[in-house]
């Protein structure tokens, strides 16, 4: 695979240099090194202690963010969680430990990779096991296995994103002001927030206090570069019959999951078996997701909510800069970063990291299945940035923070 380069409109964020989706229907051989199971319909698995990947080599002046789209290899009771280390060209990046499908984020130094003849990635995994040895298996599978990778891209990043990225990591390490609000905002409701992916949990809150609002990314998993990505060209993509695949839930009583191959979108479809057939649903999904497409792009034209954005695992600002420059290029929208409170930010408060960036905190962030959510947390934290925004000025210091009584 070539270098691919993004298009004039994607320049503001920087250039995609490779974009790799590991199934068995790409040429993807030549980019596996040691450590690499045959490729499956959309994964290949890592074998072994390490795994290696080839990418081409290219000439970048700037630093660059390597993005993984994983699943851990989990067995209940026996192997809990899956722990990884990523290097390139033998410069050691980030350790992760997971325990369901995510993305996982690096930046890489300019000089890393700039100038070589070749990208060298190197994954390390300890905690492979073998689905044959496990207890209650019947799976006869003799491969040691830890992850299942499905994407891979590595971007350059734009000077107004490196710059950007600067400013907000400068504002995160600086302590903030927590300042009470005033007074209870009579205007609050739940429908002034939207995801932008990540996870159900917002949809969840969200439904929890009778809010039902229809939008394209409330019920669903997307990283936060394909929605990056998604809002740079519309979505205009999503949906397509060849990509888009519905599955077929284990209990009846559940609904069909969907998922958007594009765009890396897992989510809920609201729809159980007993109720449709898996063809006719998709012949619905495709038409439903172009329309839901449609609204989100112009709530973001709009830009009359705020745009919600968390995740588990620390986000890098460089992510986080990339997605407000895309939302700004839309329209006044603005972003809200959730992130789990710590010593000098407490649950509920809220405020302005920079125009177009808001920054909220709630006591700890669930993960799947999302059964143990922080609901009182949320909500005095939505509160609190809601009163902020809705006044639609800006703090004389961006640091300057509120928390709901």
């Amino acid at each position: 695979m070539q270098p691919r380069m993004a298009t004039a409109g994607h320049a503001i964020l920087g250039r995609e240099i490779v974009r790799i989706v590991f199934d068995r229907s790409s040429n993807i051989t030549g980019h596996l090194g040691a450590g690499w199971s045959a490729p499956e319909d959309n994964l290949v698995w890592t074998t072994g202690d390490e795994s290696w990947l080839m990418l081409p080599g290219i000439e970048v002046g700037r630093p660059c963010l390597l993005s993984l789209s994983v699943s851990p290899f989990i067995h209940p009771g026996a192997v809990t969680r899956q722990r990884v280390a990523i290097s390139v060209n033998g410069f050691d990046l980030s350790q992760f430990s997971i325990k369901s499908r995510s993305m996982l984020v690096c930046v890489v130094p300019q000089g890393v990779i700039s100038g070589k003849t070749a990208i060298c990635v190197r994954l390390r995994h300890p905690d492979h096991a073998r689905p044959v040895d496990l207890p209650g298996t019947l799976v006869p599978d003799t491969r040691s296995i830890a992850l299942g990778l499905h994407e891979l891209t590595l971007e350059e990043l734009s000077a107004e994103a490196e710059h950007l990225a600067r400013d907000i990591g400068g504002a995160l390490r600086q302590a903030a002001v927590h300042v009470p609000d005033e007074a209870p905002d009579a205007g609050f409701s739940l429908r002034a927030f939207q995801s932008v992916g990540d996870s159900c949990e917002l949809g969840f809150v969200q439904r929890h206090c009778g809010v039902e609002p229809i939008s394209l990314l409330r019920l669903s998993t997307i990283s936060i570069a394909n929605v990056t990505r998604g809002i740079l060209d519309g979505f205009a993509k999503i949906g397509t019959p060849a990509t888009l695949e519905i599955t077929p839930p284990p209990d009846p009583s559940d609904d069909f999951g969907g998922y958007d191959r594009h765009y890396g979108i897992l989510y809920h479809t609201g729809r159980r078996a007993g109720d449709v057939d898996a063809e006719t649903l998709k012949q619905q999904e495709t038409r439903r997701l172009k329309f839901l497409a449609r609204r989100f792009m112009e709530d973001l034209a709009m830009g009359e909510q705020l745009f919600v954005v968390r995740r588990k695992f620390p986000i890098m600002p460089e992510e986080i800069a990339r997605l407000v420059l895309a939302v700004r290029q839309r329209g006044p929208g603005t972003v809200l970063w959730v992130r789990e409170a710590d010593r000098m930010h407490p649950p509920g408060s809220a405020g302005y990291l920079l125009p177009g960036l808001m920054v909220g905190y709630v006591d700890r962030l669930d993960v799947p299945p999302l059964k143990n959510i922080s609901l009182s947390s949320w909500l005095i934290m939505c509160r609190s940035a809601h009163g902020l925004w809705s006044r639609r000025t800006r703090p004389q210091s961006r640091l300057a923070f509120a928390a709901a009584d």
